[in-house]
């Protein structure tokens, strides 16, 4: 077996494809240049970074970004892999149970969240919400939504029960790309997500997700047990 075989499983050839380290060695020069990328984007955009750029930022040889990197297209997926662990340990962070009588209660939380991420982080905004979102990029972010939605169904279900028809996996990632457009149009036209345009969004995928899922589902005992008393059972949002 060969050095590099050992320290990186590769993927499938493909201009978008990166290895990704298995070494600790490996990891830290791999989060180091995600680092570096992270960085260049934020100061120039995504279209005024080469593979070389990241290498002198991060004080490292080409070879060891091409290494890991093939080409540019690779660092910006290796990116939003990176996003998209980011948005699933949000999912996966604990919530005030206060705030929560109803399944969308418990999503405008997280949704909020994201949010924060996006309007703190240009980099994110520009890659995932961007008008210059290229075509790698935006087949990964479908995938990421799938990944995100099936934690969402996870965390959601200590919670609540859910039909299991239609696939509620399947409902939420639909619903995620809806409100993925309308806050792409807020970053194209103000260069972040606005309060306005963030409700839009939060309605517009609401109201996809209530044309699969009932306004109320039924409480797992779990959270029966863990929720504080309620003073009015029938929430109007």
């Amino acid at each position: 077996m060969t050095k590099g075989t050992a320290e990186c499983e590769i993927s499938p050839p493909n201009r978008a494809q990166y290895r990704r380290p298995t070494q600790q060695r490996g990891r830290v020069r791999f989060e180091q240049l995600l680092d570096a990328a992270q960085e260049l984007i934020d100061q120039r955009g995504i279209e005024e970074i080469t593979l070389y750029d990241i290498a002198e930022l991060a004080g490292v040889a080409a070879s060891s970004v091409y290494h890991f990197f093939p080409t540019k297209q690779a660092v910006l997926v290796a990116l939003v892999h990176r996003y998209r662990d980011a948005f699933k340990d949000i999912v996966l962070s604990p919530v005030d149970l206060s705030l929560v009588r109803e399944w969308d209660d418990l999503l405008l939380l997280h949704l909020d969240r994201v949010r924060a991420i996006y309007n703190e982080d240009k980099t994110a905004m520009y890659l995932l919400l961007g008008p210059g979102m290229i075509w790698e990029v935006r087949l990964t972010d479908a995938s990421n939504n799938d990944a995100i939605a099936e934690k969402i169904v996870e965390v959601f279900s200590r919670y609540f029960i859910f039909p299991a028809r239609p696939d509620p996996v399947e409902i939420f990632s639909r619903g995620l790309s809806v409100l993925d457009s309308i806050w792409r149009l807020s970053v194209i036209r103000h260069l972040r997500i606005t309060d306005e345009l963030h409700h839009d969004a939060c309605n517009a995928m609401h109201a996809y997700l209530r044309s699969y899922l009932p306004k109320y589902l039924e409480r797992t005992p779990a959270f029966k047990r863990a929720a504080p008393p309620e003073t009015d059972p029938f929430h109007n949002r």
